[in-house]
């Protein structure tokens, strides 16, 4: 059995973006070291990174000739309907994974999406105000007077309503799923905790734990 992973950053600055270049160097090295503890796994095989999503193209064949469009441009719901699209996907056995506000993408993606089977999240964010304070801080004396531009800001950059952050809003939706909670992103990455990750994967998404032990 194999699992094709697609990381999504959240909001997290791509390299090569003007966003990227103006984090600090030691956050930028942070970032790189998180993905070099991830290609170290047992059973991993890393792969090339994606194009930015605003460079994302779609080829299809008709009649015999490729044709290519723009887009998808990729969010969690494009990446699943990706996935359900393979002749080689079960679409009842899809599972989510998400560090920081990438876990809110996964819980937000599956309350509006009952097939999705598993989510593994850590880190989420409890509303705008958490995710911005850890980005920009909250003790500027200029902040509270552009609050509202940089939570409009955000909801036009992402399309989500702040509002979607809060976490209690999908009790329901982590009640009712298989959900694997890590504490931090630093847990995820140890050897023990990515076992318990596949062991999780494969009793929800298989059925079938002999195959892990």
């Amino acid at each position: 059995m194999k699992y094709l992973m697609l990381i999504y950053q959240g909001t997290t600055p791509l390299p090569g973006t003007d966003a990227w270049e103006a984090l600090p160097e030691k956050e930028q090295k942070a970032i790189y070291a998180d993905y070099a503890a991830f290609n170290k796994t047992l059973g991993l095989t890393p792969g090339l990174p994606l194009g930015l999503p605003e460079d994302a193209k779609t080829v299809r064949v008709d009649n015999g000739s490729a044709l290519v469009s723009d887009g998808p441009y990729v969010d969690v719901k494009a990446a699943v309907e990706m996935l359900r699209q393979r002749s080689y996907i079960d679409p009842s056995k899809i599972a989510l994974i998400g560090i920081g506000t990438g876990a809110n993408a996964c819980v937000i993606t599956a309350s509006k999406d009952p097939a999705i089977a598993a989510m593994i999240i850590t880190e989420p964010v409890s509303g705008f105000d958490q995710a911005f304070a850890a980005r920009v801080g909250s003790d500027h004396k200029w902040l509270p007077p552009l609050k509202s531009i940089f939570r409009w800001t955000f909801q036009v950059m992402y399309g989500v309503d702040c509002g979607d952050l809060e976490m209690s809003n999908y009790n329901k939706t982590i009640a009712d799923r298989h959900v694997l909670v890590s504490s931090s992103r630093h847990q995820l990455m140890d050897p023990s905790t990515m076992r318990g990750v596949r062991l999780f994967l494969l009793k929800h998404l298989t059925n079938d734990l002999a195959t892990a032990r």
